[in-house]
């Protein structure tokens, strides 16, 4: 729509400087959002959370809670779960686990189920400061809810439990474990040894071979 028409808003000449660069990008993606609302274009929650998730990964965190506390309700939508997602992430990114864990609190207040994703989050964030009790509970609560933790998310709480001598039955194993079996690295072992057989007998046949070329 007329949102987008014309390029004058478009940022083809970003500044070098990251820092500078991301507050033009947020400073037009509010600019699209106000022409789309001044055209009278009612934003749904997609359009409401792309502007919450680009404030977040700025690490814009007042505006971003400002704009959910003022923009939804104005436009009747309400908090989904990609608009408590963008805040855990930020908070887990910013080294802020329990504020993240206020907002999972929140979420499930607000009566949106806790996502797989948001939980995992916050795995990941407790793994990160060695809070390995933590972390456990919230695989627990993840197995009452129904949801499983995704390896990425993961894969950090088991280094640390393997560093720690630690473990918990909820803890996913490793998608590759089956690699590392004792038949696997038997069958593995057995693989190699035949393997170094054949290139020893290729290298000996092709050494016969210049052999007689020679002669």
């Amino acid at each position: 729509h007329s949102a987008f028409a014309g390029a004058e808003w478009l940022p083809t000449d970003l500044p070098a400087d990251p820092n500078a660069a991301r507050n033009v990008l947020v400073a037009e993606m509010e600019n699209v959002y106000v022409r789309m609302v001044t055209e009278g274009h009612r934003p749904d929650a997609a359009a409401l959370n792309a502007v919450v998730l680009g404030l977040t990964e700025a690490r814009r965190e007042k505006r971003a809670i400002e704009f959910i506390r003022t923009e939804f309700p104005k436009h009747g939508v309400a908090p989904t779960e990609r608009t408590y997602r963008a805040l855990v992430r930020m908070y887990v990114e910013t080294k802020r686990v329990d504020t993240a864990s206020e907002v999972v609190s929140a979420m499930a207040s607000s009566g949106v189920a806790p996502s797989a994703d948001a939980l995992g989050l916050l795995v990941h964030g407790y793994a990160r400061e060695y809070r390995l009790d933590d972390a456990f509970a919230t695989l627990e609560e993840m197995k009452e809810l129904g949801v499983t933790c995704s390896e990425h998310h993961a894969f950090l709480l088991r280094q640390r439990c393997k560093a720690a001598g630690a473990w918990h039955p909820l803890v996913p194993e490793s998608p590759i474990a089956w690699q590392f079996t004792p038949k696997i690295k038997r069958w593995r072992k057995d693989y190699s040894k035949h393997a170094n057989i054949t290139r020893n007998v290729i290298k000996a046949g092709s050494f016969e071979s210049s052999k007689t070329v020679a002669v």
